[in-house]
């Protein structure tokens, strides 16, 4: 049986440090506190209003009744008949209950019993929602010694019984086959399993039983972690181990519940002042609410910079998501993940992940980390490549001879005017060796050296 503290003699208490636990329907007000009004069925008689009551309160005949530990103790509004109830058949009351639809075969006992419950109702009701605020207050603010309470549970626990039957048919109809790995492969990580190849766990009846490493996931084949209380951001859980690159972390785990219930849940929160949510989408009509129960994969924080990602699975005909490795994990290190947060209205919640590419709030993409750094990278790529292009381009026109080699060339050509106007006059120098040539000889006369001739004789 469980039970509050503060409903124990002090002697039997449990001190700080003890291991105690809360049921999460306490902690959102689902489950009935002493003093509160409920709803109780007794056989065949119609749903009676009660308030119940602390075990002190009760007559001593009553106590000594036969009653189990886990039932406890109430007082029939209208009749003052005592009774040992169990939550089997108790509902809270709420504002606007009347009890039934029709008034015909209703009691004087029976109307009284409402106006009590009404009378009493409206002055628990300010007592329970202080509670209430107080116990999300706490439990937001990080001041509390441990986590926040939760069922631990291994495997996806459907909602409700509709839940429970559509899962049944998904396993009929989704049921993985058995792959065909020779003996040396075992359905390994570097096999050819073609379950592998399309992120599908082999079915209990694998060809390699208990040698067969494609069972993580319904094995619980996970890492070495612990929780931790983080600074500013609640409770972690953190690696005990090294883990490689690929590897299965954990398994995200918590209650199946469709959307119908999901926006139930969600309104109650709000109204509740309730703003952790652990609602995870599998599907269309599957939701996975890990609040109520869950395991250790809970208490991974978000990070814009996270080393765990989201993958899906396919375990025995069940969408199952399970969180890998996205590097090679240290041991010490805080385990994170993208929530991909979807908010919901205007407000954002802030990120408190810390990383060099954090967004500032959940829901928000992060930043690309490599942007700042690709943009110089790039350019310096591209000027390589343009010094590449000037470099090469005289390399290709000079492929016969050297760039020193064109110089001479150059140098070749300022003598080449002189050497061409030699050659115009070449036809003159051939003339003057025609002596015949009359034209010529009054030519060359016109020359320096034609005339000084003369003027010596």
């Amino acid at each position: 049986a469980s039970f509050h503290n503060e409903g124990v003699p002090e002697d039997n208490r449990l001190k700080d440090g003890q291991l105690s636990w809360l049921c999460p329907d306490c902690i959102v007000g689902k489950k009935p506190f002493i003093g509160d009004i409920v709803w109780v069925k007794f056989g065949a008689y119609r749903w009676w209003p009660c308030q119940i009551l602390d075990e002190v309160e009760v007559p001593d005949n009553i106590f000594a009744l036969h009653h189990k530990p886990c039932q406890f103790p109430a007082i029939c509004l209208g009749t003052k008949e005592f009774s040992w109830l169990d939550m089997r058949r108790v509902y809270s009351y709420e504002d606007g209950d009347k009890g039934c639809s029709s008034t015909s075969g209703v009691t004087n006992n029976f109307k009284l019993a409402l106006i009590e419950a009404k009378d009493l109702h409206s002055k628990v009701k300010p007592i329970k929602e202080a509670r209430l605020q107080e116990t999300s207050s706490v439990e937001q603010s990080g001041k509390s010694k441990k986590p926040a309470p939760f069922r631990f549970i291994k495997v996806n626990a459907p909602y409700n019984s509709a839940m429970k039957e559509y899962e049944k048919q998904l396993r009929l109809e989704r049921m993985p086959f058995t792959c065909d790995c020779t003996q040396t492969d075992k359905c390994s990580a570097d096999s050819s399993c073609i379950n592998r190849v399309l992120l599908t766990e082999c079915p209990p009846g694998c060809r390699w039983e208990d040698k067969c490493e494609n069972q993580r996931f319904a094995r619980r084949q996970y890492p070495a972690t612990k929780l931790v209380k983080t600074e500013g951001r609640g409770w972690g859980l953190v690696a005990c181990q090294d883990i490689s690159a690929g590897s299965l972390v954990h398994e995200y785990v918590g209650e199946i519940i469709d959307e119908y219930e999901v926006e139930r849940r969600l309104n109650h929160y709000q109204t509740s002042g309730i703003t952790d949510y652990y609602m995870l989408t599998v599907d269309k009509s599957r939701i996975i609410d890990a609040k109520p129960k869950a395991n250790h994969a809970r208490f991974m924080n978000h990070s814009c910079d996270p080393n765990c990602e989201t993958q899906k699975w396919n375990v025995c005909g069940l969408t199952s998501i399970g969180l890998f490795a996205k590097r090679a994990i240290s041991e010490g290190e805080e385990l994170t993940f993208d929530y991909q947060f979807d908010t919901r209205g205007q407000e954002k919640k802030a990120c408190l992940c810390g990383s060099s590419n954090c967004s500032g709030y959940l829901g928000v993409p992060a930043k690309k980390i490599v942007e700042p750094v690709k943009e110089p990278k790039k350019k310096k790529k591209k000027r390589a490549k343009r010094k590449k292009a000037i470099v090469t381009e005289p390399a290709s026109k000079s492929n016969g001879a050297s760039t020193d080699a064109k110089k001479p060339p150059a140098a070749v050509d300022v003598k080449k005017p002189p050497a061409a106007t030699d050659a115009k006059k070449t036809p003159t120098a051939t003339d003057a060796k025609k002596p015949p040539a009359a034209t010529d000889a009054k030519k060359t006369p016109t020359a320096t050296d034609a005339k000084k001739p003369p003027a010596a004789t």
